[in-house]
Formats: structure tokens, sequence, C-alpha cells
């Protein structure tokens, strides 16, 4: 079995060689409807989400879909010593260069899950496995939240190519209830 640095590896330099092609971009655009299917599922309206970056899935596609479905995204902000705090998205005019120079709001931040109201969460990950363990950047910022926050619902996103037969997880490791592809 590979370790997680090398599964990291593999998977960071597969996401490299996507082209932003225009079926890079039908992926993306089919795999925020999917999101988006998934959340009206479920009945939720205060998503947290991410924003992706070049090459992550849903692309320049997930949060338009969000927004044009009426719910309300929030988008984490990242804290020092692997927190997160919350903050409403506006839109790209309500935005700010934050930690690691991914995009963050400048709306008013929360703290917690619960004190913003959020009933679903999109969680990123590089890959994922069939039973739900993902794979992430390494950080352990979505394995502290989810871990903090077992009663909301959980959904990992990554291109199909990305669900796996299995991935290396530790105990640690949360996992979640769905996965959502293109």
């Amino acid at each position: 079995m590979e370790t997680k640095a090398e599964y990291r590896k593999h998977l960071f330099a597969q996401r490299k060689t996507r082209s932003q092609s225009e079926t890079a971009a039908i992926r993306d655009a089919r795999l925020a409807q999917n999101v988006v299917a998934e959340i009206t599922r479920r009945g939720a309206s205060r998503v947290s989400a991410y924003y992706p970056t070049s090459g992550e899935p849903g692309g320049r596609f997930l949060i338009p879909a969000l927004k044009d479905a009426g719910l309300t995204i929030f988008l984490p902000l990242s804290l020092p010593q692997g927190q997160l705090a919350w903050a409403e998205y506006i839109d790209d005019d309500h935005m700010a260069p934050g930690a690691y120079r991914i995009p963050e709001p400048t709306t008013q931040p929360f703290s917690t899950l619960q004190e913003a109201g959020i009933d679903f969460i999109i969680v990123p990950a590089l890959g994922v496995d069939t039973q739900g363990h993902r794979l992430g950047k390494g950080g352990g910022y979505y394995d502290r939240l989810l871990d903090a926050n077992p009663t909301i619902a959980r959904a990992v996103v990554v291109y199909s190519d990305e669900v796996l037969p299995e991935v290396p997880y530790e105990a640690h490791d949360a996992q979640c209830d769905c996965v959502i592809t293109d």
C-alpha cells in the first residue's frame, strides 16, 4: 500500500495534467449540478463550501451553481494552528486573498458551523475511497472540522477518477456521508 504522501503526489500530478479544455469545463459544470442536486435532496440551505482553485473539482462553476440555487454559502477562513472560521460568500467583490493565497470572504466571520447555522458541508479532497475515507491535502483542517461536527451532513467532492478502491487513512481521519462526482 502506498503512503498518504505517495497518494497525494500522484493525485496532485493527475489534477495538474488535466487541461482547461472544454471537456474539463463540462466535468466541472456537471459536478456543480450534482452537488446542488444532493444538497437540494437533503433539504439543506446553509452550506459550507470551498472556493475552487485551479484544477479543483467544480472549478469556476461550483460557487455560481450554489448561488443560483438560492443557497447561503459560507467559505472557510484559515486561522492559525489549523483551525477554520466561516464567512458568508456574497460575491467575488467581497473576497480577499487569505492564507495560502486562497480567496476568502471579507464578511463577518463565525467561529463555528453552528454559529453560522450551516446544515451541509462540502468537503474538498484529492481522493476518496468507496467507504468515504478521504485523502485531503495534509493539513488536517477538515478532519478536525468534521470530527467536531458529526451530526452535520457532509459530502466529499472529487472527480470520478479520484474515487479509488482504497486510500490510506488513520483513526483520526473523518469519513464523509456521501461522495459527489462529475
